[in-house]
């Protein structure tokens, strides 16, 4: 009986062992390139309009949306890089996204809309042509920034910097630091 014993916890600990030891989870890129999965670690878009979606993007990962105009909406932890590329591009964070302090979303060239209602403490860029940024939250240590062109930004709580950057900007801020633009209100 004690030798039954003895082998039975012989085998519960072998078969413990690898749980015990295992390193934990790690978030995996997880996005779609109009509906076709993608795990990254670069998502790259096609010449013509895209819609890309992504629930992670992994620090070092990338999006890449060439050019058209796309749709690419984000809804959990994003620590890469979102390029918008060519075209006039929306680029959607939902309320249960946070673009972390690694991660990046640049609208490159072409007029954008971004539509921020999530969380941001990384960098958000306009870039070239007049663009439209909403953010919900721009977080401590977060910067949003408009870029070249006539760029319209409207922040709820600004814990971090909100500038227009060149031309002609107009900012809000419901609250938090004051945006540096030609024109607060």
């Amino acid at each position: 009986m004690i030798k039954n014993s003895v082998r039975a916890l012989c085998a519960l600990s072998l078969a413990l062992a690898p749980l015990l030891t295992a390193s934990p989870a790690h978030a995996v890129t997880a996005c779609t390139v109009n509906g076709v999965p993608s795990a990254g670690p670069d998502v790259t878009g096609t010449a013509g309009g895209d819609f890309i979606a992504c629930s992670m993007l992994d620090a070092g990962h990338t999006v890449n949306a060439l050019g058209g105009n796309d749709t690419i909406v984000l809804t959990g932890d994003i620590s890469g890089t979102v390029g918008g590329g060519a075209g006039s591009d929306m680029v959607r964070l939902a309320t249960t996204g946070t673009l972390n302090t690694a991660g990046v979303i640049n609208g490159d060239v072409g007029g954008d809309a971004f539509d921020l209602r999530g969380t941001v403490l990384g960098l958000v860029q306009g870039n070239e042509a007049d663009d439209f940024i909403t953010v919900g939250v721009v977080g401590a240590g977060g910067t949003v920034n408009g870029g070249a062109g006539t760029d319209f930004l409207q922040v709820g709580v600004n814990g971090g910097a909100v500038d227009g950057g060149a031309d002609f900007d107009v900012c809000q801020a419901g609250s938090g630091n004051p945006p540096v633009c030609e024109i607060v209100f």
